[in-house]
């Protein structure tokens, strides 16, 4: 089960010619924090890959209450799927944490490039059947496994995404807070903060400049079967 999965850099997988035609052609932009590149409703006009920075993607329920999907860290690449839709509209909020540099690579140029080069379309189908496979995944699991174990899946999965090696562990390299996880997994904060007390208790985890330092993954691991 993965919650960082839909940034795959599918760029990189491309051959070195078709990467440098692909970045040639597109632009960068400079968000500020809290900044939004696109909102829900706007029409798909590109896809996009950060370069540095975090980009969050965030979605309102019926009630108006926000949550957060996922973030998309440096190299990641996102939005190509409503490019391939009927209806190219976003449905979610695209916002920047923190200054955040931005590529992107218009509708007409993704289309000119992909019918010239079908190794892009091959790469792009290979990470959309990897989605679809995650998020079947996902269902199956929140519907079987207890928080202790989709919050292990959680830490897991971002220390393997956006995970630094440091003296003592291993650091998350992005601004995961309480709230963010409860978002992410769909419970709220004073539950997260329940479920890490005895981790941190028992040293499996620490705080490193406001990221989360992990100090013992393996013994994380075996609560995520």
């Amino acid at each position: 089960m993965s919650h960082f999965h839909r940034g795959h850099d599918w760029v990189e997988e491309l051959s070195p010619d078709i990467q440098e035609k692909i970045y040639q052609r597109m632009e960068r932009r400079q968000l500020n924090s809290g900044e939004p590149l696109y909102q829900p409703g706007d029409q798909a006009k590109a896809l996009y890959q950060v370069e540095s920075g975090l980009i969050v993607l965030k979605r309102s329920n019926k009630e108006g209450e926000e949550y957060l999907a996922t973030f998309h860290g440096p190299g990641e690449c996102f939005g190509e799927i409503p490019l391939l839709a009927k209806d190219p509209t976003r449905g979610f909020n695209a916002l920047a944490r923190g200054k955040t540099i931005v590529r992107s690579l218009n509708h007409s140029d993704f289309n000119e490039l992909s019918q010239a080069h079908p190794e892009i379309f091959t790469r792009l189908t290979q990470k959309l059947c990897m989605i679809i496979a995650n998020l079947l995944n996902q269902v199956e699991a929140l519907s079987q496994a207890s928080l202790k174990q989709r919050l292990a899946h959680l830490i897991i999965d971002a220390a393997e995404r956006h995970g630094k090696e440091e003296e003592d562990g291993i650091s998350i390299n992005i601004p995961l807070s309480q709230t963010d996880i409860g978002n992410m997994l769909g419970v709220t904060r004073q539950s997260v903060q329940r479920e890490l007390k005895p981790w941190r208790d028992q040293g499996w985890i620490g705080r490193s400049s406001g990221r989360i330092l992990i100090h013992q993954l393996d013994a994380i691991r075996k609560l995520a079967p």
